[in-house]
């Protein structure tokens, strides 16, 4: 492990579990994993989510921590607002 942590956003968990070797390889050697609340709802929320993909998703959760998010938690909060203005600024 190399001491690096990810906070991972819906489109990234949709790439580890479709299987992306390159996200795996960098997940791999992870010293933590995460998902926000938020994304852990975007996911479930997918209208055409198979049984199979609530099942993977749920041995993922697993072996990750999911993050809470109350007001106080400032920190977090920042983050993901920067972090989704900056997938909006590229794609617009």
């Amino acid at each position: 492990m190399n001491g690096t942590k990810y906070l991972l956003d819906t489109n990234a968990v949709i790439y580890l579990l479709n299987g992306e070797i390159d996200l795996t390889d960098i997940l791999s050697k992870a010293k933590w994993i995460g998902i926000s609340i938020i994304t852990y709802i975007e996911f479930l929320a997918f209208d055409n989510l198979s049984d199979n993909d609530k099942k993977l998703f749920k041995r993922f959760l697993t072996r990750i921590d999911t993050i809470d998010i109350n007001i106080e938690n400032d920190e977090l909060i920042n983050k993901i607002i920067n972090i989704r203005k900056k997938i909006f600024s590229q794609i617009t």
